[in-house]
Order: C-alpha cells, then structure tokens, then sequence
C-alpha cells in the first residue's frame, strides 16, 4: 500500500507495476468494494497484483478479507452465476 500526498510518485509506480505483469493479470478493486460487494474477490482469482490508485478516505467496516489475501490464507469466492472458486490467494506461499 502506498501513501502520501499528491504529485510523489505513486500513480507512475502502479502504472509500471501493471505494464510489467499486464493489465490482464491485475485487479483492480478497492478495499471496500471486497467487502460490500459479494462478487469482488472472484476478480483476484489467478491475478499477479491488486492494483487501486485511490482509496476513499472513508472507515473499512470490515478488514477480514483483507487481512486473509495479504497473509496468504486460502479463501473462497463465487462469480456470478458459475461454481464456487476454492482457493484464492495473492501471496506466493
């Protein structure tokens, strides 16, 4: 995750990450969209980074899903009528 104020770098920093994997093996969520919308995990399924250029400044109600991708932890997800996807995970274990 990156912070600071504007004009430092970090949209250039995503933009090199995504061309050097291809946007095709990138997600492109935000944190909150994992929790509230039931379908969003499902686009982490074989993706290589998640990318997001500017999180709301607004409270996560819920880091669980989080924290479980980060950590390498096995979870599962569902696209939108197709079966259930067993095991999704970002980090090389």
């Amino acid at each position: 995750m990156l912070y600071g104020k504007g004009a430092n770098g970090k949209g250039t920093l995503i933009n090199l990450v995504k061309a050097l994997l291809g946007d095709n093996n990138c997600s492109h969520r935000s944190l909150q969209e994992f929790h509230g919308i039931r379908f969003a995990k499902a686009d982490l399924y074989v993706k290589l980074a998640f990318t997001f250029a500017d999180l709301k400044s607004i409270k996560l109600s819920e880091i669980g899903n989080f924290k479980m991708l980060t950590s390498g932890d096995d979870m599962s997800t569902e696209e939108k009528f197709k079966n259930r996807i067993d095991t999704i995970r970002l980090k090389a274990s």
